[in-house]
């Protein structure tokens, strides 16, 4: 038997570690707060090995996946099926011998994450040896508190969440996937395993997620919620909606979910605040109506959510093209000087001023342009012609008739 080599580290506290083996990057954690810290991590860490094995340029990602280990203690008098649906009790304790009856109950089925085929399984297991963990994880995992008194019944929600396939090495897109694994996770674990009793997803959360999926303001986001943005702040600090709130944004949340549209996958911001057609209306006037009208929300959402993806296919595919050229990655510098001279039309007067770039990608995760072949120069002009004429970057001509461009936020008779 081979014995694989492996790498460990860890933080002073020994509460982080990330486990590094020939084919693997894992992090781990037994003092999990937020997601937003884990996805900082996550990124750091995958792209730290990437980069200093070189499978940054060479490499691809085979996997990524989250697993999320909760811990069911009732309270005294309580039961643990106070906690869990229905469907997850197993078979009756009277089947078994007194105090004979450990719960082992698992569901496994496909999902679709960011477009590709993913897979979650939901694991319900119970010990009475005082084991908070897993056995497959206790031997590797970082420090955790062994509270469990003798012959205690510990009750563990084990749920893992994966995408498999061929991806390229980029630790922005792995970060990307492990929002939309852990968004499904989740929404899955407030929803369909555990009941009101336990808790439910924190309405700041919940708040928070709508705000980055559909790209807006918290003013808008207000407007859309038919609250004040005071109100809004306060949710943001663990206030309590009314029921019909509460309501308002479930529905909100499904039916983004059912569109595929998610944190890590939001819609472009321009498609959320500009009608898709002459005197037609936003999606922001849609999503704000008293009433939601359900069909009519899918229909604008699917719409705004075409012309982004169309947006990002055209953006890689240009990519590609430049990239199979021999052109470079560029820094950050180029990235914004690039993107602001792919905007310009041909043309353009030459008494229209030098400019900075913009990033039409602004709430989107993706990889960055392309660059120029170095040692190449070229002046970026930010502009456009005339109202009334579409400029180069506009992928759908919207550019005609209008006064400011709905995708750029430039004036389309000046300097952006």
């Amino acid at each position: 038997m081979v014995e694989r080599q492996r790498w460990e580290y860890r933080n002073r506290e020994e509460t982080w570690s990330v486990l590094v083996t020939e084919d693997s990057v894992i992090l781990q954690t037994t003092a999990y707060t937020r997601f937003e810290e884990f996805a900082e991590r996550l990124q750091f860490a995958v792209n730290t090995v990437l980069a200093e094995s070189e499978h940054d340029g060479f490499g691809v990602i085979h996997r990524v996946g989250l697993r999320y280990i909760d811990v069911v203690r009732p309270s005294a008098g309580k039961s643990f099926r106070s906690y869990l649906r229905r469907d997850l009790h197993g078979v009756p304790d009277e089947v078994f011998q007194p105090g004979r009856h450990l719960l082992h109950v698992e569901s496994r089925g496909e999902t679709v994450v960011g477009g590709d085929p993913g897979t979650m399984t939901v694991r319900i297991v119970q010990n009475d040896r005082g084991h908070s963990l897993p056995p497959d994880l206790t031997a590797a995992a970082p420090k955790y508190s062994r509270s469990a008194g003798p012959g205690e019944l510990l009750t563990l929600i084990d749920m893992d969440h994966y995408v498999e396939g061929t991806f390229d090495p980029d630790p922005e897109w792995v970060v990307a996937r492990a929002c939309e694994l852990h968004d499904h996770i989740v929404e899955t674990f407030h929803e369909h395993v555990v009941t009101g009793e336990v808790s439910t997803l924190p309405v700041a959360d919940q708040v928070r997620e709508l705000q980055t999926a559909l790209s807006v303001n918290k003013s808008e986001l207000a407007r859309i919620l038919r609250v004040s943005r005071p109100t809004v702040y306060d949710w943001l600090d663990d206030g309590r909606p009314n029921p019909d709130n509460v309501s308002r944004i479930r529905t909100l949340r499904r039916m983004l979910r059912e569109s595929r549209v998610t944190r890590a996958n939001p819609l472009f911001p321009r498609f959320v605040r500009y009608a898709l057609e002459p005197g037609g209306r936003t999606l922001l006037d849609v999503l704000a109506e008293e009433t939601i009208d359900e069909a009519a929300v899918r229909s604008a959402v699917g719409r705004a959510k075409a012309l982004g993806d169309a947006i990002d296919a055209e953006r890689e595919e240009s990519e590609a093209r430049l990239r199979d050229a021999g052109f470079e990655e560029p820094d950050e510098q180029q990235r914004r000087g690039n993107l602001g001279y792919e905007c310009g039309a041909p043309g353009w007067p030459p008494e229209v001023a030098m400019g900075r770039g913009f990033d039409r990608n602004r709430g989107r995760r993706s990889r960055p342009s392309i660059g120029r072949p170095p040692g190449t120069t070229r002046p970026v002009r930010i502009g456009a012609e005339s109202a009334g004429t579409p400029a180069a970057c506009c992928p759908i001509g919207w550019c005609a008739g209008r006064t400011k461009c709905p995708i750029t936020s430039s004036r389309l008779s000046g300097v952006m």
